[in-house]
């Protein structure tokens, strides 16, 4: 699968100050979004550039800044605790896919997915539905 980096800004100098309590549960609910949409570790590490990080970071951690300002950044350890509280128990996402690009009207093809699990639970026989894998086409104009 293709790399997905993601920035979150918030318009603001946060060293006295943090955000409001509104801002900072927009950036909760968009961080989970996206940490179950891509299976991303909140409390992990990736390779960025040249050197581990953190999966959710300030741009401190990668470039000599101030940013995300002294009081917002000391959050960032409660948000990677808060995200990874929310998890779901059951996610996936997928790290690779190998699917034709054109499918002619009757015809079969094998599809190759690769699944992480990308919840906070196992997944164990017998539960009922606990992960659904599926596939749709696109036409060019979206639909």
């Amino acid at each position: 699968m293709q790399r997905k980096d993601l920035g979150v800004a918030i318009i603001g100098s946060f060293d006295g100050d943090p955000p409001s309590a509104k801002a900072s549960a927009a950036i909760d609910k968009f961080v989970l979004s996206k940490a179950v949409e891509f299976g991303i570790d909140p409390k992990g590490t990736s390779f960025f550039i040249d050197k581990d990080l953190p999966n959710i970071m300030g741009h401190r951690d990668a470039v000599v800044t101030s940013c995300p300002g002294t009081a917002e950044y000391a959050q960032l350890a409660g948000l990677r605790d808060r995200v990874l509280a929310n998890m779901p128990p059951y996610g996936q996402s997928w790290t690779q896919v190998k699917a034709p690009k054109l499918m002619e009207p009757g015809s079969t093809n094998q599809v190759e997915v690769t699944v992480r699990n990308s919840g906070s639970a196992a997944w164990t026989p017998g539960v009922k539905d606990p992960v659904r894998v599926g596939y749709h086409w696109v036409r060019e104009d979206g639909s």
